[in-house]
């Protein structure tokens, strides 16, 4: 009897440390099931995260470095501010987002009409609800402005910047190329307008131009006069004979409309 006894006392014993091993396996058990649960939350928080799109047609990321040259004698010129980059990328948020504009003013147009003053800072909001959306906004250069930079930032939901620089392109232009002791010079002619034209060009006494072009013409107003016909946008070149080497008519490049004359070029002594 007391043998039985002491055995049923130990059993009495070992009951509470088995309760408390098992308490603790499960414990670590829970904790383990717990971290990888919240770890999977936030892996499925990165992989959820909503696709952005904030593009333009003109307007580019500053890692594209893109440069764009307008006419010069243009007064405006618009460029679109979208929310998609095709049909199936689409931010489906709202997006709100600041045009800036140095070197003249911007304004938002709705259909043809245009919704709001010439600016330099303006807002833009494409709703989106899901759909792709764009806004129209037209940039006004300033007369005397060397360069047009035009900033889109947005601010929701998420930051992105793009922007680009509108140079204006430099107009007709010619150049001459010669040295003292050459017989014979080159004018380069820089057309950029599309329609043909007729240019006058005066020479300095002494000087011919290669009567083998077949677009130069002499002219009867006046000795040293020529009509140069240009038929189209483009680089002209045009061989000037001299009889005198001592002559210099080196000349930089030089804007025109419709006349150049190189008469004001002296000999040199």
């Amino acid at each position: 009897m007391r043998q039985l006894n002491m055995s049923d006392a130990g059993r009495r014993r070992r009951i509470p440390v088995l309760i408390f091993l098992i308490a603790a396996i499960l414990l670590a058990f829970v904790g383990l099931t717990l971290a990888r649960y919240v770890m999977q939350k936030e892996e499925s928080g990165v992989i959820e995260t909503k696709p952005f799109y904030f593009t333009s047609d003109l307007l580019k990321d500053k890692s594209e470095n893109k440069e764009y040259y307008i006419d010069p004698e243009t007064k405006s010129f618009d460029i679109n501010i979208l929310n998609a980059v095709d049909s199936k990328r689409i931010t489906k948020d709202k997006i709100i987002c600041t045009i800036t504009v140095e070197g003249g003013l911007a304004s938002v147009h709705s259909g043809n009409e245009v919704t709001s003053d010439l600016e330099q800072r303006i807002e833009v909001v494409l709703e989106g609800n899901g759909e792709q959306a764009s806004q129209r906004v037209t940039i006004t250069p300033n007369p005397d402005a060397d360069a047009v930079t035009v900033k889109a930032a947005s601010s929701t939901p998420y930051q992105k910047t793009l922007s680009e620089t509108f140079k204006p392109a430099p107009g007709n232009q010619y150049r001459v190329k010669d040295s003292v002791g050459s017989r014979a010079a080159v004018l380069t002619i820089i057309y950029v307008k599309t329609d043909s034209t007729d240019i006058t060009l005066a020479l300095p006494e002494n000087v011919i131009p290669d009567e083998t072009t077949s677009w130069v013409k002499k002219s009867a107003e006046a000795s040293q006069s020529y009509t140069l016909h240009i038929p189209e946008s483009g680089v002209y070149s045009l061989v000037l004979l001299k009889k005198d080497i001592n002559q210099n008519l080196v000349k930089e490049e030089t804007s025109f409309d419709t006349q150049i004359s190189l008469t004001g070029v002296p000999p040199e002594s």
